[in-house]
C-alpha cells in the first residue's frame, strides 16, 4: 500500500513540475523570442527595429528592461505593461500600454512679479502627450528663470487635474523679493587696505552706487564666482594656502544683505633659486639662457612661475635643436625656508630629447620634500 502511495506521489510531482516549467517566465539565461504581441497600441516600426529583444533572437531580462526604458522615454505612454510567457521552445513577449493623457492647458500664475517666461522655454505644451519627466524638468526651468533674475526663496506649487484622456496643469509661482547689497565687511585684520580695494574691484555683488548706475542687486550665482575670484587673487600673489569664505547675512533693512569676506591668507611663498641639471647647451649658450631669468628679489612663488620658466626655455632652445628638449621642472621646499616664510627652489633638468620620447611635463600641487634631497635627485 505504501509503495502505491509513493508511486502515485512521484508520478504527480513529475507531471506537475513538467507543466510548471513549461509555463515559466525566466529570461535570465537568454531565451529565443518566438513572437512579440502588441496590445492597445502600436509601436512605431522604425523604433521597434531598434529593440534589443526581437523575434527570432535570444533575449534576457536586462535587454527587455532596456526596451521598456526606451519605450517610456518616448513620452507617449504613461505605463508599459509587459508579460513574458516562456515555454520549452522559447519565449512570448506581450506588450500592453496605458496611453499618456493629452495636455489640455497649462495655467501658470505668477504672484507679485511682472516677469513671465516664454512658453518656448518649456517642453510641456498644450496638445502634446503629457510626459512626467518633461513636466518635472519644466518646473525646474521655471524656478531657474526667476533665480537668474535675482529672485530668492522661489516657491512653486503645482497640481494636475485629469478628465478622461486629458490633463490640465496648474502652477502658482511665488518668486519672493529681490535682495540688495547694503555693505561689504572684512572679518580679518590681516587684509590690507590695498588688498581690500583690489577685492572690491573684483567682486560682482557690490552696494548700490548711483554715480556708477549700479543697482546693488545680490545674485547667488555671482556670489559664488566672487569667492573664486578672491581665492585666485591671493594664490596669484603667492598665498598658496589662502582660505576664503564669503558669506551673506540679512541686514537690518528689509530686502538688504551684508556680505562678509573672511580671508585667512597664510604665509606668502617666495621664490628662492633655480637648481640646474643641464646637458644640452654649451657653456656659453647656457650662460646666456641663465641671464634670461633675472627675477627680482622677494619674487612671490605662484603656480604660473613654472609655466613661465618652461616657456622661456623652450623659446630659447628651439634656436639650437629642432626637437623640443627633455625638460623637467620640479618645485621643492628650500633649506632656507621657515614655517612662516616658505621659500621654493626649482629644479630644472634639461637635456637632449630622444626621438619618440615626448617633452616631459611634470606638475606638482604640493612640496613634499626639502632641497636637501635635490642632490640625490640630480645624481639619479
Amino acid at each position: 500500500m505504501m509503495r502505491l502511495i509513493y508511486l502515485t506521489v512521484f508520478v504527480f510531482l513529475t507531471v506537475f513540475c513538467r507543466n510548471v516549467l513549461s509555463e515559466k517566465t525566466d529570461l535570465t539565461s537568454g531565451s529565443k523570442i518566438l513572437n512579440i504581441i502588441v496590445r492597445n497600441n502600436k509601436i512605431p516600426v522604425a523604433f521597434a527595429e531598434k529593440f534589443n529583444c526581437r523575434k527570432g533572437k535570444e533575449c534576457s531580462y536586462q535587454q527587455l528592461n532596456r526596451d521598456i526604458h526606451n519605450l517610456m522615454n518616448l513620452g507617449c505612454f504613461e505605463n508599459v505593461i509587459v508579460k513574458v510567457v516562456s515555454t520549452n521552445h522559447g519565449a512570448l513577449i506581450i506588450y500592453s500600454f496605458i496611453d499618456s493623457p493629452i495636455v489640455a492647458f497649462w495655467s501658470n500664475t505668477v504672484h507679485n512679479c511682472k516677469s513671465v517666461p516664454s512658453a518656448r522655454l518649456f517642453s510641456t505644451k498644450a496638445g502634446k502627450c503629457f510626459n512626467p519627466a518633461d513636466w518635472f524638468n519644466d518646473k525646474k526651468k521655471l524656478e531657474d528663470f526667476y533665480h537668474k533674475k535675482n529672485y530668492h526663496n522661489v516657491k512653486i506649487d503645482s497640481k494636475e487635474k485629469r478628465r478622461e484622456n486629458k490633463i490640465t496643469l496648474f502652477t502658482d509661482v511665488f518668486p519672493g523679493n529681490k535682495l540688495f547689497v547694503e555693505k561689504i565687511t572684512f572679518s580679518n585684520a590681516s587684509v590690507t587696505d590695498d588688498e581690500k580695494s583690489d577685492i572690491l574691484s573684483l567682486m560682482h555683488c557690490k552696494p548700490r552706487n548711483l554715480w556708477l548706475f549700479r543697482r546693488g542687486i545680490f545674485s547667488p550665482e555671482k556670489f559664488k564666482d566672487d569667492e573664486e575670484k578672491i581665492t585666485d587673487y591671493f594664490i596669484n600673489r603667492g598665498f598658496l594656502d589662502a582660505k576664503i569664505n564669503v558669506s551673506m547675512t540679512n541686514a537690518a533693512s528689509p530686502n538688504r544683505v551684508t556680505i562678509n569676506v573672511n580671508v585667512i591668507k597664510g604665509p606668502q611663498y617666495r621664490f628662492g633659486k633655480l637648481i640646474w641639471n643641464q646637458q644640452l647647451l654649451s657653456t656659453e649658450n647656457f650662460k646666456t639662457l641663465k641671464e634670461k631669468f633675472d627675477f627680482p628679489s622677494n619674487t612671490a612663488y605662484t603656480p604660473e612661475l613654472p609655466k613661465i620658466i618652461r616657456k622661456i626655455i623652450n623659446k630659447y632652445c628651439v634656436k639650437f635643436s629642432p626637437l623640443q628638449p627633455y625638460l623637467s621642472i620640479i618645485p621643492i621646499v628650500s633649506n632656507s625656508s621657515e614655517p612662516n616664510h616658505p621659500i621654493i627652489d626649482i629644479i630644472i633638468t634639461l637635456r637632449k630629447s630622444r626621438i619618440g620620447v615626448p617633452n616631459f611635463d611634470y606638475k606638482t600641487l604640493s612640496f613634499s620634500y626639502p632641497a636637501s634631497l635635490a642632490n640625490d635627485y640630480l645624481n639619479k
